[in-house]
């Protein structure tokens, strides 16, 4: 049962109100140039709203080229061949762009035989969006994007594999491993089913562009050098940062840098239970570290003018180890951590 309800359905005092958070999102001064908000908020509407009952064809007008601006960044994003190991993007904003990707692929109405030649068929939208908020050439792109982002993870996934076999340390990374991971196994599964892309009109899949199954050996070797790089505290090494540039005023350069609470739960989501049971003794130690590094900070909400005491409430969560001491918890890195 979903989390969230929208408007036309019952209400429910424990559900959140998808359309006031959809909306929301869509209203925030959020910039399209910044490819770790746009794929989080593009992803988060579509999942959120999964009835279309707020991004569907009834989206308001002014929240339409909001939209089409999400879904434009998030394509012009993808991986490029030419660019080879020198990606404009860390592995991480590849894995959420990825995942964006996917979600719009996963939740777009494929058509059947008799309704692929009707003209209005292009009415029913990429991802059930409307086409009003759907950029020319969109449907071809992501079919590319997915494509090109199972190509570059799995090529980096078995580099980094590499480097770690060979103990070349100097390039092997374990966020890096992590998130090529991630994204091979988020674009390979969306593309399951699939029997590759139609470059030449007429003459059905091209030869060499059907995206193979995810290869279980592979994950398996991979989820075996994650769980292998955990450091003695149940964490992992910072490794790649979230941005390759880390330039604008005003940012914690704490906040550069991937939580392992993040990278954790997110291979705990995307993949099967069963791949963890050999690593049960590392995940406990991770429970651990989540367990004596809660943090507690009290909210003042009034003070006695005799005493001059200040009472407040106690805000209990986690920060990443990343920034300062006394951050205090933080709303973000707690999410995170609840994820594990």
């Amino acid at each position: 049962m979903s989390p969230y309800v929208v408007d036309d359905e019952e209400s429910d005092d424990n559900k959140i109100q998808a359309r006031a958070i959809v909306q929301g999102l869509l209203k925030t001064e959020w910039r399209d140039d910044d490819l770790f908000q746009v794929p989080l908020l593009l992803n988060t509407i579509l999942e959120v709203d999964t009835s279309r009952l707020v991004i569907g064809e009834d989206l308001e007008k002014d929240l339409t080229p909001k939209v089409r601006e999400l879904v434009e960044a998030v394509l012009g994003a993808r991986p490029k061949r030419r660019a080879g190991v020198n990606q404009d993007f860390s592995d991480y904003i590849q894995y959420l762009c990825c995942q964006a990707y996917a979600t719009l692929h996963d939740s777009t109405e494929i058509p059947t035989e008799s309704e692929s030649d009707r003209v209005d068929n292009k009415e029913r939208g990429l991802g059930g969006l409307p086409a009003k908020a759907i950029p020319d050439g969109a449907a071809a792109e992501l079919s590319l994007a997915l494509t090109r982002c199972a190509e570059s993870s799995f090529n980096e996934l078995c580099r980094q594999l590499a480097y770690r076999g060979a103990d070349e340390r100097t390039h092997f990374d374990v966020i890096r491993l992590a998130y090529s991971l991630l994204s091979y196994v988020t674009a390979t599964n969306s593309l399951a089913g699939t029997a590759g892309r139609e470059l030449v009109p007429g003459e059905g899949p091209s030869p060499g562009s059907r995206v193979s199954p995810p290869n279980g050996k592979i994950i398996e070797a991979a989820l075996d050098a994650f769980f292998s790089e955990q450091t003695d505290d149940g964490l992992w090494d910072k490794g790649q940062p979230i941005y390759k540039s880390f330039r604008r005023s005003g940012r914690n350069v704490g906040n550069a840098f991937v939580y392992a609470a993040d990278t954790l739960g997110s291979l705990l989501e995307k993949l099967p239970a069963e791949s963890f049971r050999p690593h049960l003794d590392k995940l406990e130690k991770t429970l651990q570290w989540i367990e004596s590094h809660q943090d507690v900070e009290v909210i003042p909400d009034y003070c006695d003018p005799e005493s001059g005491q200040c009472y407040g409430k106690a805000l209990r969560g986690w920060s990443s180890p990343h920034l300062t001491q006394d951050t205090g918890p933080l709303s973000w890195s707690t999410a995170q951590t609840l994820t594990c």
